[in-house]
């Protein structure tokens, strides 16, 4: 096997291996999207079971304050009314900050996965780039190592004889 042949084979195998690490790379970002989309699902659901509780709590320290009311004889009029209103809004604001929260945490996780799945398409789109220069560089050092050189040439070669001379313009020469 010459060294054209081996270098040709190196340069597919390193140019297989960018592609497949592009597409294993692309394929995990991709993993962790989905990962990131179904914790944005349970948080959401979290928020709204967390959401429901709170209003069942609310209706239940309503209901013990009306029955405490009821008990000491005091009607539902004038400032027992207004505790029962500053209650249930109090209770009604504490359950839509549980769902703002969890709305919120829940953008945040479908944000990332929207990075995510950029990202596995650009890892994808690299391991291909890097297996074209791959084997662009392969090409060109197997163009070269043919003509017997292993850099590209910088420029003509030149001899120097006894007779030659460098002339300047003072009329002084250099052999």
């Amino acid at each position: 096997m010459g060294p054209e042949l081996v270098l040709l084979a190196a340069t597919v195998v390193s140019a297989g291996a960018a592609v497949a690490q592009g597409v294993q790379a692309s394929n995990a970002a991709k993993a962790n999207a989905k990962a990131l989309e179904a914790d944005a699902i349970a948080t959401q659901q979290s928020a709204r079971l967390q959401e429901q509780q709170s209003r069942r709590q609310t209706a239940r320290l309503l209901a013990t304050q009306r029955a405490r009311f009821g008990k000491a004889g005091v009607t539902l009029q004038g400032t027992p009314l207004l505790v029962q209103d500053e209650t249930a809004a109090e209770g009604e604001l504490e359950a839509r900050i549980i769902r703002f929260g969890g709305n919120v945490d829940a953008t945040s996780l479908r944000n990332s996965a929207a990075v995510q799945r950029s990202e596995a398409s650009a890892l994808r789109t690299g391991g291909f780039l890097n297996a074209g220069q791959t084997l662009l560089a392969g090409a060109d050092a197997g163009a070269f190592g043919s003509r017997g050189r292993t850099t590209a040439p910088t420029g003509p070669k030149t001899s120097r004889t006894a007779s030659s001379r460098i002339t300047l313009g003072t009329g002084s020469s250099f052999a």
